[in-house]
């Protein structure tokens, strides 16, 4: 009988991220990397056919956009990157971008359109609601037409359960090591779609 996954606080994911790269088990870059591939196989398995429309925010949720738009261009998929710029990167989401070989728009290009989205905006670490140009992009997210893919949770919620009205809802969502909060409460959970636990090496 397989045990049902845990649920953590993003304060308690943190410690864990932080106690596995003290202990040497891990890099901040490795979890990354394994996160950004976790996503992209969970959607290219979900989701093997047309366009990828991948929005990658200034965070490391969007470091984990650059890997999964990275992976899955490798796949042969189609991919169209946009980026919200803005704010000091990490050095591992700066690293992450870097590693992306293909063309980068702004998202105020993104007008729309049609394809598989995936949305690596913003995070756990999101604390208050959406404003200015930041809420436009989850505008603009929830405009795409076709099935959504969210990192962590959907941009907009907040990792430990508060829900905004601006959201883009997604389909999957793909977290890491654990369930958080965001995952189980309502009426956040119901903006999550499926919930995919990958295990990335902390804990």
């Amino acid at each position: 009988m397989n045990e049902a996954p845990a649920i953590l606080t993003c304060e308690e994911v943190r410690e864990a991220e932080r106690r596995s790269v003290d202990a040497g088990i891990a890099t901040m870059a490795g979890l990354m990397e394994r996160a950004g591939e976790a996503c992209a196989r969970v959607l290219h398995e979900a989701f093997p056919a047309g366009k990828i429309v991948v929005l990658a925010g200034p965070g490391n949720n969007g470091g984990d956009a650059f890997v999964a738009a990275r992976f899955l261009k490798a796949w042969g998929r189609d991919i169209n990157l946009y980026e919200l710029a803005g704010g000091r990167r990490t050095a591992e989401a700066a690293s992450a971008r870097a590693a992306w070989t293909g063309d980068i728009a702004p998202i105020v290009q993104l007008e729309g359109g049609e394809g598989v989205l995936l949305d690596g905006l913003f995070g756990a670490g999101l604390s208050r609601p959406l404003a200015g140009e930041a809420l436009e992009a989850v505008m603009r997210a929830a405009r795409v037409q076709g099935p959504k893919v969210a990192i962590d949770l959907p941009s907009g919620l907040q990792g430990d359960g508060a829900a905004h009205a601006a959201c883009a809802p997604a389909d999957i969502t793909v977290t890491f090591g654990a369930l958080k909060p965001v995952h189980v409460l309502q009426p956040a959970a119901q903006a999550c779609g499926r919930v995919v636990v990958e295990e990335i090496g902390f804990g």
